[in-house]
């Protein structure tokens, strides 16, 4: 029986570049892929059928791949109980069940299950902060530069939480809270349930996939449709 018809894809990033797409599956395999190459050839349904194998697969282990985030020199993988950067000095991170990675001034924020955004240090492997105040597993971690310094949030959605708290990446202190639950125009019927979020200086979407680029929220949903707006 091939795992390829029953695995699901739990992540996925861009290289800095944009010129590949690193996909990270239920069985703790992450797949690369040319993105150029696969656009150019989407005209040739034959091509295609070929160029759509990845151009690098490798296994982190046998759990899930939830997170995975990129930089100019590195892809680090979020699986069940640890982090990982898969190369040749391959380190691991010891951590609960990691949902969300962000790379941010050479530091990695991770949003796991035990309920604190971890802040640890590229150079060193140390954590440097836990931002310490949700009270369920968090889903999402994101980090926005502002003038003069950075700020985090991070959205909890299981049912002791479902809140959005943004910290002062400064002091590693929270300094706002949303609970988009509590307010009737903005539950949607999906009680505290936030899968993903994504934040401007202006704006804040949240679904189940949401994110800003060149001037668009471009959303996904259970309705297998992706969708995009300008705001």
């Amino acid at each position: 029986m091939k795992k390829e018809l029953y695995t699901t894809v739990f992540c996925q990033a861009f290289s800095a570049c944009g010129g590949y797409l690193a996909a990270g599956d239920g069985f703790g395999n992450i797949a690369c892929y040319d993105v150029k190459k696969i656009v150019e050839l989407s005209a040739n349904e034959e091509s295609l059928r070929e160029f759509r194998r990845p151009e690098l697969r490798f296994s982190t282990g046998e759990a899930p791949v939830y997170a995975l985030v990129c930089d100019e020199s590195h892809l680090i993988a979020g699986t069940s109980g640890l982090i990982q950067r898969p190369a040749a000095d391959s380190e691991s991170l010891s951590q609960p069940e990691v949902n969300s990675l962000e790379l941010h001034d050479n530091r990695l924020y991770v949003g796991s299950g035990n309920h604190d955004v971890q802040v640890i240090d590229l150079e060193t492997r140390i954590k440097v902060a836990s931002l310490r105040g949700h009270s369920d597993y968090i889903h999402v971690v994101r980090v926005r530069q502002l003038i003069t310094h950075s700020r985090a949030i991070s959205a909890s959605a299981r049912p002791e939480d479902g809140s959005v708290r943004f910290w002062d990446t400064r002091q590693n202190k929270e300094v706002s809270k949303v609970e988009p639950h509590t307010h009737s125009d903005l539950e949607r019927g999906m009680g505290k349930w936030i899968g993903a979020l994504d934040v401007t200086d202006d704006w804040m979407p949240w679904l189940h996939e949401a994110r800003f680029h060149d001037g668009l929220v471009l959303a996904g949903g259970d309705r297998g449709r992706t969708c995009t707006s300008s705001h």
